[in-house]
């Protein structure tokens, strides 16, 4: 679940809502084994093409299959932010316009 907001919360602050997978997988990389949620880095675009509120272009760009997930996940990481200290809500906060 906190890989799913950590997605949703990276494209809410991108253009086009999407991601590259292998950009996606370079961040999961780099994020702490508690918020992979037991996934292996390097079979995450394995693990999110089952995930049916996600889709995956042919060129290999993943999105949410409607705006509203997005919303939901980015909401959920906030919410999540804002229970912690302040720093964490204001890193979460410092994003495009919600």
């Amino acid at each position: 679940m906190k890989l799913l907001e950590m997605l949703a919360q990276t494209l809410w602050g991108l253009p086009e809502h999407r991601i590259h997978y292998r950009k996606l997988e370079a961040l999961v990389h780099e994020l702490p084994d508690a918020l992979r949620d037991g996934i292996d880095p390097q079979r995450i675009d394995l693990e999110l093409r089952t995930a049916a509120f996600l889709t995956r272009t042919a060129d290999g760009f993943y999105g949410f299959s409607h705006k509203s997930f997005r919303e939901f996940f980015f909401a959920r990481a906030l919410l999540r932010a804002l229970r912690c200290d302040v720093a964490t809500a204001a890193a979460v906060l410092d994003t495009a316009r919600v």
